[in-house]
This record gives structure tokens, C-alpha cells and sequence, in this order.
């Protein structure tokens, strides 16, 4: 056998409407795992798709910071937002969250109008 046999899972725990989802995910690797898992949480709640992905390193080293920033969509609106820290992973779901927060309020404020 050759290759990797490992396949890449996260699990996310969020607060959806007030109620906590556990939820996990895989993927060819531990972001998209990550973001699989969140996608999974909001499964009847929200069709948010993910549509560009974007890593820089601000600093270097193995230890360096990142800043992630994402394209994301719901219906017709799409908005960019951004996570940092020194964990990819962290910093990636950061950024998938601040976006799927912004377009959920942005689709209410639509209902609510």
C-alpha cells in the first residue's frame, strides 16, 4: 500500500438559535474537514457556500501567524471576511464563522425589512 491512508475528520461544537450542534466533518485535509463540519452543523439552517479561499502568513517560522481571509455566499449576497492567529485551522473556521454570522444577520435584517 502507498500514500497517505489517513483521512483528515474535525468536529465543531456551535450555539445554533441558542441550542448547541455537535457536528463532524472530513476532507482532504484538516481545513476542509473543519469547514465540512460547520457546513454539516448548519444543515436546514443555512445554504452558505464557501467560494474563495485566501492564506497569507504575516509572520515566519513554524510558529508564524496567518490571516485567512474567505469569500462566502448565501442566496444573492456575498461578503469577505477574515480570521488570524497562529493555528491555520482555527484561524480558517474564525473567518468561515464571522462570515456565515454576517450573511445570517444580513438575510434577517432583509426578512425583518
Amino acid at each position: 500500500m502507498a500514500g497517505n491512508t489517513v483521512t483528515p475528520t474535525a468536529s465543531v461544537k456551535l450555539l445554533l438559535n441558542g441550542l448547541e450542534k455537535l457536528e463532524a466533518g472530513t476532507g482532504v485535509g484538516p481545513v476542509d474537514a473543519a469547514v465540512n463540519a460547520v457546513k454539516r452543523a448548519l444543515c436546514g439552517v443555512a445554504d452558505v457556500r464557501l467560494e474563495e479561499y485566501h492564506v497569507d502568513a504575516i509572520t515566519g517560522g513554524t510558529s508564524a501567524l496567518v490571516e485567512v481571509w474567505v469569500t462566502m455566499a448565501l442566496a444573492d449576497r456575498k461578503i469577505t471576511a477574515r480570521g488570524a492567529g497562529a493555528d491555520i485551522i482555527m484561524a480558517s473556521v474564525e473567518a468561515v464563522l464571522e462570515g456565515i454570522n454576517r450573511l445570517m444577520q444580513l438575510e434577517e435584517e432583509k426578512r425583518l425589512a
